[in-house]
């Protein structure tokens, strides 16, 4: 299954597709700003994360938090280490963006 979030859309929930093992690459819109923790855990299949824009990511532990650990835009263009940083290395964060 490939998804694709909705461009307008600023924010992707906790859990929204946690645990879709069916799912194998999703994109990104320019007006997600954020994504709540374990957005994409464990989603087993997950091998490509496109981002529409890949400049300003960061993640932190407090959903509250209006910054964060910076996310090198050369890990967030990799479609491929953008999925891995997603469902398994910060998949225990908050995502956000600064815009």
């Amino acid at each position: 299954m490939k998804g694709r979030i909705v461009p307008i859309a600023a924010c992707i929930s906790d859990l929204a597709f946690g645990y879709c093992s069916g799912l194998i690459s999703v994109t990104i819109g320019s007006g997600v700003t954020s994504i709540g923790k374990w957005a994409f855990r464990d989603c087993s299949s997950l091998t490509s994360v496109t981002f529409a824009s890949i400049h300003g990511w960061w993640y932190a532990s407090s959903r509250s938090a209006t910054s964060g650990t910076y996310i090198s835009y050369v890990n967030i263009r990799n479609a491929s280490v953008a999925a891995t940083l997603l469902a398994k290395n910060y998949c225990d964060y908050y995502w956000g963006r600064t815009v």
